[in-house]
């Protein structure tokens, strides 16, 4: 769903109200769906049309609808009034999809109702369904980078950059840690390039492939200190 809803609608007005939904490249898509919720005083006078990455257009509702609420998927169980949604089947959704409401009725000239929330969600051909939440992207299935054949939730075949904190809730330690080599030099300029300000607090952990020993590196203080806390030397 688009972290901006619940959004406003603009009564009585010809722009109507726009939001956008980013689509990270997921790969090719097997089944496509859009669903929408949205309330008004009188739907009859609303229309909802959905733009894709490539500028075309799909009206999804022009009402000829009595009643205050719209909640429905496209294009099922319900079709678009214009435009095919399945001829995105087989390529990839990547980019932006606008969504557009227009309330053309007078209640008040202010506001009369609200997208509660939109979506837009695809089935890839791995077989994991893909949708927009709240703030992120949200996988039903496996996921994998660097790879097309995950074997867990999360499959990184690569280095992983992290600037905050990896938590875990529960599960088993993993039975070894591989450190590559470093030294005291090339751990001053990571922290330096990597680790935001805020963050050097903290100590952190490393092999000094010249020393052959482990070290910790306190960025606060400028120190290098063995495991027993005894110092190495500082900056």
């Amino acid at each position: 769903m688009s972290a901006n809803t619940p959004i406003p609608i603009p009564d009585n007005s010809p722009p109507g109200v726009e939001d956008v939904l980013v689509f990270p490249d997921v790969g090719v898509a097997l089944d496509i769906s859009v669903s929408l919720h949205l309330t008004n005083s009188d739907l009859n006078f609303v229309s909802v049309t959905l733009t894709d990455p490539n500028s075309d257009q799909y009206v999804l509702f022009d009402g000829d609808h009595f009643g205050v609420e719209l909640d429905t998927s496209y294009p099922e169980p319900t079709p678009p009034v214009s435009g095919d949604l399945d001829t995105w089947i087989g390529l990839n959704p990547t980019g932006n999809w606008e969504l557009k409401v227009v309330d053309s009725g007078y209640l008040n000239n202010m506001i009369d109702g609200e997208i509660v929330s939109w979506g837009i969600s695809i089935v890839t051909t791995g077989g994991e369904t893909v949708r927009i939440s709240q703030g992120g992207l949200e996988v039903a299935g496996h996921v994998g980078i660097g790879t097309t054949e995950p074997l867990e939730e999360l499959h990184v075949v690569g280095d992983i950059h992290c600037t905050g904190k990896l938590t875990s809730t529960g599960g088993y330690d993993p039975p070894y840690v591989l450190y590559d080599q470093e030294t005291r030099r090339a751990i001053i300029e990571r922290v330096a390039r990597e680790v935001p300000v805020e963050k050097r607090n903290g100590a952190v952990l490393f092999w000094n492939g010249e020393e052959l020993r482990f070290e910790v590196y306190l960025p606060a203080s400028g120190e290098f200190r063995n495991l027993q806390g005894k110092l190495l030397e500082k900056l």
